[in-house]
């Protein structure tokens, strides 16, 4: 890689914003071939950001108290830090405006001008709806003449009069707009020559329409069935903008302002698929890889390459040796500690810690089950207290002078030098007495009879026995237990794996099984990391062999925690195990999650810590664990038959504490999904944003820091959550969008015998040319109709569920086949269709010889019926149309039903 960076530095200036639009213009134009309109970059303040969001984007609008509501609430939840705010917001115009909030770093400002300037301007310009629907030259024009229009409606007929017509012309505003007929084009000029036309020429027309109609008695029955209109109309502004018998000229025009709006948003609510195609947490955080457990910080310093849960590999390490952060704790007692712009996934949105509060809800992230592949190597490399003769030897000083100096240090006369060294040697030998964990032992690991290489389920099984019931010293390994059925599995493995016998001896209402071996005391101490000494039943954690362990080492060594500590409810419906050491439980909470068994941990009133299964984990722990003592072992079975069935629970949790440090953190960064789960959260780690950046990478023109920062924002959008998820809401278009674009590059570029199959046409072929086609010729559902890939449906793990009202069993429509392939692209396709997205309500027929009613009809698709607003749907259209206003539903079998009239 060159070094002609653009800048090192995060902060961005005017200069250096043009110097990287310039680089990314060339890139979009030279290297892609994109072609856009020309560029209008501006940068406003966070206020200015939401006063943006209020007006829905657009740069100028007309005022209406429901932008004032909504720039106030987002104003006091983004202070509130409740929220964040967007890093841009484009304008589909020419030129092409694009506003840069300027609290971005420059990272986020260069992924901004990527995006918007050249991702979203591209499409804007040849998209064939956009160039259909929509007039980018005029748009700022009309947008002019339209606030300066309503403003002087409100000076001269009231703000009351004016807000209540826009009320209902916005809430009618997706109900007006053309599907099938190009509209005029935007201009200020053309609008205000044509306003003052229509004014006299639409009134006089309605005038006359109204006046001459015979009065109701005169009808003749032979015309009363006669429709008006004659075909049903679908713009229902248009319709009420042209026929409407009590509209002012000024109303009239306000629904027309109102209803062009709308239809410049109704390509990009097609488009959603198209238009849009890491982490820093504290260094004790586990994060689960292919190699066990691994702490944060030991992962980053390590550089470790392997893969994280998800599957994908580790490719970027970084750390910060201060930044402000973030403790959270949860009800079921998960914790994370991290930064505090850390980001995890909350309801299918990345949320940073600072912005979570107490109360708000997170979900718990249940295991995949990956542990290490191998069993770890035990390590015999034991320590023992030094000779103070070896502790002089290495200071340079002779043990004679040594012990002289200790008995009259003051009073002893040696040189400066000397004086030194003789303190520094009893630093040494000081430090070495008052270490409980160095024994005077000179026995070696050599003097074991037996040294097993690794280590198996039945030692870490014994590994959990000692944690929970037993204990080590200088000289002994102890186990006690009432249970003689423990202790023959202690006694008998000892035996086996080292060639030490065990004594047993009885103590009151239970047994001691004791091993007599200094150097297998050392072992269990050092190696195996078995607390010792005064205290040891709160200092006890999980030894970091185990954390290193395969998914059958870990389970024995929970099953032998569970066997000393745990125990089966009175009421037989929770499995309990019980420590002082919170520390030791909450490694193995995230141990058993790793298994896919949520639990909660609770601190008790006697200073112990609880750790309880219930529900359906007990069902999963007897699978995955179990006991080995047999009555524990009936009494789970006892337990789970007595269940005739489980109570289906979401797997959330509440936040019950939040905190607040600063300190250091550790950031890694993970290929493909940027994501990883530690401690239970998913942590966070479009297309030509995403291939214009990289680009610049590969150029050598920004740096590692800057590629993470601007992952860190393109990954959170691109998440799809799994379908079982609790937050689930369907497919995210974004991760839909980028992943079929990079999937078509992929057909092109790397074609598979299936990719031959199924898309001829493009396999092997120019992969800029064939996202230059369908950037231009589809909208969502035909986009998806025509390229989504047998691949990405296996990637994404689609399948089809069909809900009939109408049966009584869900039915699986389609699978992974040929014919399912087929099916479940059209039904992810129907789901971007607008046309089932939206209810279908038409202008079906006036009473212009009666009473002037206004018949609408809703044509149900697959029976859905409407939602409860219908009432206030048809208020709005009362006060627009003036009379009677009636909603009819017609069903699939052409059956016609009134369903609302005001």
């Amino acid at each position: 890689m060159s070094t002609r960076l653009i800048t090192d530095s995060s902060e961005w200036s005017f200069p250096l914003l043009e110097r990287f639009d310039r680089e990314l213009g060339r890139l979009a134009h030279e290297v892609y071939g994109l072609d856009t309109y020309a560029n209008q970059i501006e940068v406003i303040s966070s206020e200015q950001m939401i006063d943006a969001y209020s007006s829905v984007g657009l740069p100028i609008y007309y005022h209406h108290w429901s932008f004032g509501k909504q720039f106030v609430a987002t104003e006091q939840t983004y202070r509130r830090g409740q929220m964040g705010l967007a890093y841009e917001i484009v304008i589909n115009s020419d030129p092409c405006i694009a506003y840069l909030m300027e609290e971005n770093s420059l990272p986020m400002q260069a992924l901004v001008i990527a995006h918007a300037c050249y991702g979203h301007n591209s499409f804007f310009k040849g998209n064939y709806l956009f160039r259909t629907w929509t007039s980018a030259d005029a748009i700022i024009d009309y947008l002019v003449f339209a606030r300066k229009y309503i403003a002087e409606c409100e000076e001269r007929y009231g703000y009351d009069e004016v807000e209540l017509l826009l009320d209902s012309c916005h809430a009618l505003m997706n109900h007006g707009v053309d599907r099938y007929k190009r509209p005029s084009p935007l201009s200020m000029a053309e609008e205000q020559r044509r306003q003052r036309e229509r004014e006299d020429y639409i009134q006089s027309q309605i005038n006359d329409l109204w006046r001459t109609l015979p009065p109701a008695a005169e009808h003749d029955e032979s015309r009363r069935e006669e429709r008006w209109p004659e075909e049903p109309q679908e713009n229902i502004l248009y319709f009420i903008e042209k026929n409407a018998p009590l509209l002012e000229p000024w109303q009239r025009e306000i629904v027309r302002i109102v209803r062009r709006i709308g239809q410049y948003f109704y390509p990009q609510r097609q488009t959603q698929v198209m238009n849009e195609g890491w982490a820093c947490v504290t260094g004790d955080t586990l994060i689960v890889t292919d190699q066990g457990l691994m702490p944060a910080q030991e992962l980053v310093e390590s550089r470790f390459s392997g893969r994280v849960e998800d599957g994908n590999r580790v490719v970027d390490w970084f750390s910060h040796p201060s930044k402000p952060r973030v403790r959270l704790r949860t009800r079921h007692g998960y914790k994370l500690h991290g930064g505090a712009d850390h980001r995890i996934l909350v309801k299918g949105r990345w949320v940073e810690l600072q912005d979570l509060k107490v109360g708000d809800v997170v979900e718990i992230q249940r295991g995949h089950g990956v542990f290490a592949a191998n069993e770890a190597v035990i390590d015999y490399d034991l320590k023992v207290r030094p000779r103070v003769a070896e502790v002089c030897r290495r200071h340079g000083v002779s043990t004679s002078t040594y012990s002289k100096w200790r008995c009259s240090a003051p009073t002893l006369s040696v040189a400066a030098g000397t004086r030194v060294r003789l303190q520094e040697c009893h630093d040494e030998w000081t430090a070495a007495c008052a270490d409980p964990d160095l024994p005077w032992s000179l026995l070696g690991p050599e003097d074991l009879p037996r040294r097993p290489d690794t280590l198996g389920p039945d030692l870490a099984e014994v590994l959990g026995q000692v944690t929970g019931g037993g204990f080590v010293d200088d000289s002994r390994v102890n186990l006690t237990s009432q249970d003689p059925e423990l202790l023959e599995f202690f006694e008998q493995t000892i035996f086996a794996e080292f060639g030490v016998k065990a004594s047993r001896r009885p103590d009151r209402n239970h047994f001691n099984s004791t091993v007599y071996s200094a150097v297998l005391a050392r072992l269990f101490k050092q190696t195996f990391q078995i607390a010792t000494g005064w205290g040891a039943a709160g200092r006890k954690h999980v030894p970091e062999i185990i954390l290193k362990s395969p998914r059958s080492v870990v389970q024995a060594f929970l099953r032998g925690h569970f066997d000393t500590d745990g125990c089966i409810s009175e009421r037989g419906r929770q499995v309990i195990l019980v420590s002082k050491s919170r520390d030791l439980l909450e490694v193995e909470q995230l141990l058993l999650l790793n298994l896919g068994i949520v639990c909660s941990l609770r601190p008790q009133k006697d200073g112990t810590h609880r750790l309880t299964i219930t529900g359906e984990d007990v069902k999963r722990f007897a699978e995955q664990i179990g006991f080995r003592l047999s009555y524990k072992r009936q009494a789970l079975q006892n337990a789970l038959d007595s269940v005739k069935w489980f109570q289906v629970e979401d797997d959330l949790t509440t936040i019950e504490a939040i905190d607040y440090d600063e300190g250091p953190v550790y950031d890694f960064s993970v290929e493909e999904s940027h994501a990883y789960k530690a401690s239970c959260f998913i942590k966070h780690n479009c297309f030509w944003h995403y291939s214009l950046m990289n680009h610049l990478y590969d150029d050598g023109l920004v740096s590692d820091g800057f590629m993470i920062e601007f992952l860190q924002s393109h990954t959170s959008v691109v998440f799809q959550p799994p379908f079982d998820a609790p937050y689930y809401s369907g497919i995210n278009p974004y991760a839909l969008g980028f992943a079929m674009m990079r999937d078509i590059r992929r057909i092109c570029e790397s074609p598979t015998d299936e990719d031959r199959y199924w898309f001829p046409d493009i396999a092997g072929g120019d992969w800029i040319k064939v996202l230059d086609f369908a950037m231009r010729n589809f909208k969502d559902e035909s986009f998806i109709a025509q390229f989504l890939s047998p691949n990405l449906m296996r990637e994404f793990r689609l399948f089809a569920i069909t809900d009939d009202d109408l049966e009584e069993y869900l039915e699986v429509k389609a699978i992974h086949e040929e014919s399912g392939y087929r099916a479940l692209r059209q039904a992810l396709a129907e789901q971007y269709n607008l046309g089932t997205r939206e209810p279908n309500i038409q202008v079906y027929n006036v009473d212009r010889r009666g009473d002037r009613s206004l018949t609408l009809r809703h044509f149900a698709h697959q029976r859905r019926p409407l939602g409860d607003s219908v009432p206030e749907m048809l208020r709005h259209i009362r006060r627009l149309w003036g009379f009677t206003v009636r909603l009819e539903t017609v069903d699939d079998q052409g059956r016609v039903e009134l369903i609302g009239e005001v």
